[in-house]
């Protein structure tokens, strides 16, 4: 008697049939993945530009020094990047004669959220930061490169005091070099350069 063997596996209607699913399933849910990166990328914006003007504001109240980021002696060399680099790696670059200040002021270097050092310089979700500023009566400015205008949307929506930017649905095309909030480059292909000021 002849017995049939009972057949294993996937036939290949089965496996296009399975493949049709998730890319369908993919087409769906890739916006929401995009819109979960841009908000979190802007949330780490956020972060970070309230962050690093708290903790250099208060190394600098503790230790009795300027606020001026490029010229404030509690780092070693003073400079815009070696007090960013202050801020981000932490101790190292402190000049030794403020490092008693600058341990009692208890900062928590923001490591976690930049990558890059003094001399690459830093990024943070892959924007390229800087910032300047700082003296007595000046705003911090933190200086984002190469923003994608979905993120910077998000930020001109918070921060911009020009009318309209609460509820805008898209960037002005011509930027933003005045704002006493948030400042931004004329957009060009999908990108901007972003300054957002800490008072």
């Amino acid at each position: 008697m002849y017995v049939r063997r009972k057949s294993q596996g996937f036939t290949l209607i089965e496996l296009l049939t399975v493949l049709a699913v998730i890319g369908i399933l993919a087409m769906i849910g890739s916006p929401f993945y995009r819109g979960a990166t841009t908000d979190a990328n802007a949330k780490a914006i956020m972060s970070f530009t309230q962050g690093a003007p708290d903790n250099w504001r208060l190394v600098a109240m503790k230790c009795n020094t300027s606020t001026d980021v490029t010229a404030s002696t509690v780092v070693a060399t003073p400079s815009a990047t070696n007090s960013l680099a202050l801020m981000v790696s932490g101790p190292s670059y402190v000049n030794a004669t403020y490092a008693g200040c600058y341990a009692a002021a208890n900062v928590v270097p923001l490591h976690n959220k930049v990558t890059g050092n003094a001399t690459d310089g830093f990024s943070l979700a892959g924007f390229t930061i800087t910032w300047s500023g700082g003296a007595p009566g000046t705003p911090i400015s933190m200086n984002y490169a190469a923003v994608p205008t979905d993120v910077a949307l998000i930020l001109y929506n918070q921060y911009s005091s020009a009318s309209g930017a609460k509820t805008a649905t898209s960037l002005p095309a011509g930027g933003d070099t005045t704002d006493s909030n948030f400042r931004y480059s004329a957009p060009a292909g999908g990108l901007t350069n972003i300054t957002m000021l800490v008072y």
